[in-house]
């Protein structure tokens, strides 16, 4: 009887096993497909923001969980909440100097943008620490009006820190 149980026993593991390994190895393609980096909108707006926005850098389609994180020692569902709030979200583009710090989140206002999500998402990043200029396409014409939004804004209040003082060490 002993004989039987263990062979039993050993037969339904060698099944699982199986049954596992031929799983895994029939795995669907997911159903994803190639999408368009930035809109014709944000691709004819970032031709005229990276001459505009020297001699800082211009990253576009930056994804918020890049640029924010929690703070504190949160419960994994405060995190998650927390986290939810921005980690599937981007933003339009970065302006970033030689060091690799953000100085500048620059959202090109469209008919895609609604007003109340707009203004969360400038809470969220202006509590951690970064400054946003939004621009509307039809004001940003030209590189010399760009130019002087971003400097604008750029000189008023609210300094930009780095993160880590890893840049500094690589400098």
């Amino acid at each position: 009887m002993n004989f039987n149980l263990i062979a039993l026993v050993c037969l339904i593991l060698i099944l699982v096993v199986l049954v596992a390994v031929s799983q895994g190895g029939s795995k669907k393609a997911l159903p994803v497909k190639r999408k368009d980096f930035m809109t014709k909108n944000e691709l004819e707006f970032w031709r005229i923001l990276v001459p505009a926005a020297r001699p800082l850098h211009v990253g576009p389609q930056v994804a918020m969980s890049a640029l924010v994180t929690t703070t504190g020692k949160l419960d994994k569902s405060a995190r998650t909440t927390a986290r939810n709030s921005f980690d599937r979200k981007c933003v339009d583009f970065v302006l970033f100097d030689d060091a690799g710090i953000v100085q500048l989140v620059v959202e090109l206002d469209d008919v895609t943008h609604k007003a109340e999500k707009d203004a969360a998402r400038d809470r969220l990043t202006t509590q951690a620490g970064y400054r946003t200029l939004r621009v509307r396409r039809k004001e940003a014409a030209s590189v010399g009006t760009l130019e002087a939004l971003i400097a604008a804004k750029l000189a008023t209040p609210g300094a930009v820190q780095p993160a880590t003082p890893f840049l500094e060490a690589v400098k």
